[in-house]
């Protein structure tokens, strides 16, 4: 696999965190805002992330970094499953790095930002979030996840391209890279009955010859299963419908989903590692 490039850019025009990440703060602020902090943090010319301060020891508070927006959808069901609501007590966030992506894009030449392949976009990306973590995130009980999809990559050397971007960053926030082996759709196809009871006429003959987490154009699989026409339709189609579609799967199926039934092992990693941050915090 080949080397990611990092391109460099001009600096950052100070704005408020808020509006430059696209942070939304009103749909997981409610209490506890250390205001101050956020304050001196802008002093020093960081892009302040209002930090949590949870209101007992045992709250940890999560920042999620996933791919697409199917997949945010996906994990906005299956994360509290694995947490709980919100608050109760931990804090989290789920974050669409496409969301994230166009800020950064917006600081490069646009005729550069067009022709970037997606990988150097993603770890340009991620480059500059994680080093707001690392310089906001609470530091006792703050951890950011990325969700990355493997796709066709060398999962190990992928997996540490990833990994060194939270080392690089100074300080480094406590965090972990997880990867959907291939690709988000094989969480969903670990729970064939989650699918079938969002969709009680899929085609269950391709639900059948679908290996979990094998490297076979996972996502079109399911198209095949659940879409009229399958994947060669709507690849016909384009996007932005599948992305449409994908969302609506995610979403349709993810409700019905059994994070402890869940065949694919690239979910039980990251399902394992949510419960391990929170049960590290109620150890502290």
């Amino acid at each position: 696999m080949g080397h990611v490039v990092f391109l460099q850019f001009s600096a950052m025009r100070r704005r408020n965190a808020a509006s430059f990440f696209g942070f939304r703060l009103s749909t997981f602020l409610t209490s506890s805002v250390n205001l101050e902090g956020a304050q001196s943090a802008q002093n020093q010319g960081i892009h302040p992330l209002l930090k949590i301060v949870c209101d007992h020891r045992s709250c940890m508070y999560l920042e999620i970094l996933v791919e697409d927006a199917s997949g945010k959808a996906l994990l906005e069901h299956l994360v509290p499953k694995i947490l709980g609501p919100k608050g109760k007590p931990h804090r989290y966030r789920i974050v669409n790095i496409q969301e994230l992506k166009h800020r950064v894009m917006a600081q490069m030449p646009r005729k550069q930002a067009k022709t970037l392949p997606w990988d150097a976009i993603l770890f340009q990306t991620l480059s500059v979030q994680l080093k707001v973590y690392g310089k906001t995130l609470p530091r006792k009980n703050g951890v950011v996840i990325v969700v990355v999809d493997l796709d066709y990559r060398n999962e190990q050397a992928f997996q540490l391209q990833l990994e060194s971007l939270l080392t690089a960053c100074d300080p480094a926030p406590e965090g972990f890279v997880r990867l959907a082996v291939e690709e988000g759709e094989a969480w969903i196809l670990g729970d064939l009955n989650a699918v079938r009871r969002a969709y009680p006429f899929v085609r269950e003959y391709v639900l059948q010859s679908y290996e979990q987490d094998s490297i076979c154009e996972t996502w079109e699989l399911l198209a095949d299963a659940l879409f009229h026409g399958g994947s060669e339709r709507l690849l016909e189609i384009g996007y932005p419908q599948i992305g449409r579609e994908k969302h609506l799967w995610a979403d349709n199926i993810g409700q019905y989903m059994d994070i402890d039934a869940n065949r694919s092992p690239s979910f039980q990693r990251f399902r394992d590692t949510l419960r391990n941050a929170v049960t590290a915090s109620e150890d502290i």
